[in-house]
């Protein structure tokens, strides 16, 4: 599991699943709080429905903090 943000944009890695939500939702909320936030998903191995609960988690703090929230790479299983 990894995460790397930079400039505005996450980048995530291996599964996205329960075990994992927790510090990818950390990353996207607190990158959020200051800007905009394109969340890639061209590293995912393995996503369930805790992937879904994520993205709607990020768009909820997207319109708290008034910003955009882009996904790209989505992958099928999602």
């Amino acid at each position: 599991m990894a995460s790397v943000a930079e400039n505005n944009r996450l980048a995530l890695s291996g599964p996205v699943v329960m075990q994992t939500l927790k510090s990818f939702h950390a990353a996207g909320v607190s990158q959020l709080a200051v800007g905009d936030l394109v969340v890639d998903m061209a590293g995912v191995t393995d996503a369930d429905s805790s992937a879904v609960s994520l993205l709607m988690e990020l768009r909820r703090a997207a319109q708290k903090h008034q910003r955009t929230l882009t996904v790209t790479n989505l992958p099928d299983s999602v």
